[in-house]
């Protein structure tokens, strides 16, 4: 988001608007308010109260309408005010390339936080596949440059139902698929439809595609919880989605794997919640009280 609004700036707009259910238009609210720009971010009901806090703290202005209603109030904004589109505005359901160049750079931050090499497999949230065509991108480049020799299996992590895992097994070329709306935990990459440079970077890079049910996303973040890491469920898919990998038999031991986490678990409590012990008694504290 960073890239994307530093263009915006840089062709002099005045306003942006995000199409977005979670990190992405809080990310846009953040740094449109650090750039002075007025911004608007359109979602669908039931947005976590944390994002809603966040958005409407930065100064964006929020609107809640149904999840179609969005690219209509999207489009008129761009073509009719001139509005900076911060997110997928396109006759394809893919981003602006400025989004893209912003997400390879974790590609490049890996590349030096793993001492000069590049991992064995990098497992990313998957809704559209922004992010993951991204950093396959920066490693993609990396390697262009001679900086590496290989690249990293890119493995995608959707909710059970998901589109990205449909236009792979179809298999056809036609690399766009499309799934019926459905409820999800995983809330901010409960996607309908994938990008075809998600399917382009799984294809480069012999990739896979791990589907995960809620139960078995909140018992991802837990566990890695457990190991002092909170994240949000749509991070967590992440770890859910790589462990149906496994019981697939789809990964060899020994190998070097990076989970990309996407956003911290404060944002969005209500199923962790649910899952926890209540509490305990409120303990008596005996006061002494004075003697008259």
């Amino acid at each position: 988001m960073t890239v994307a609004v530093s263009r915006a700036v840089d062709r002099g707009v005045r306003a942006l608007i995000c199409a977005s259910t979670g990190n992405t238009s809080a990310s846009a609210a953040a740094y449109a308010a650090r750039a002075g720009l007025r911004c608007r971010i359109v979602t669908y009901p039931g947005v976590p109260e944390g994002v809603r806090a966040a958005i409407q703290a930065f100064g964006a202005e929020l609107t809640i309408t149904a999840r179609d209603a969005r690219w209509g109030i999207l489009r008129r904004a761009v073509e009719e005010d001139g509005w900076f589109p911060a997110t997928n505005f396109t006759t394809i359901p893919t981003n602006g390339a400025y989004g893209h160049d912003g997400y390879k750079t974790i590609g490049y931050e890996l590349h030096e936080q793993l001492g000069g090499s590049a991992p064995d497999i990098v497992a990313v949230p998957t809704s559209y596949g922004e992010g993951l065509f991204g950093v396959w991108k920066g490693f993609d480049e990396l390697r262009r440059l001679g900086l590496v020799q290989r690249l990293p299996r890119m493995v995608a992590c959707e909710p059970e139902g998901g589109p990205l895992a449909v236009a792979v097994e179809r298999g056809d070329g036609r690399a766009i698929a499309s799934v019926a709306a459905r409820s999800t935990v995983a809330r901010g990459i409960g996607g309908t439809t994938n990008s075809y440079i998600s399917v382009a970077a799984l294809n480069a890079s012999d990739g896979l595609v791990g589907q995960a049910n809620d139960a078995e996303i909140v018992q991802a973040q837990r566990d890695l919880a457990a190991e002092g890491v909170l994240v949000e469920p749509a991070a967590a898919a992440a770890l859910a989605g790589l462990r149906t990998i496994k019981r697939r038999g789809e990964l060899s031991a020994g190998q070097r794997i990076v989970l990309v986490s996407t956003s911290g678990g404060l944002k969005n409590v209500e199923a962790l919640l649910a899952g926890l012990p209540p509490l305990g008694r409120d303990l008596e504290v005996a006061v002494d009280q004075p003697r008259e």
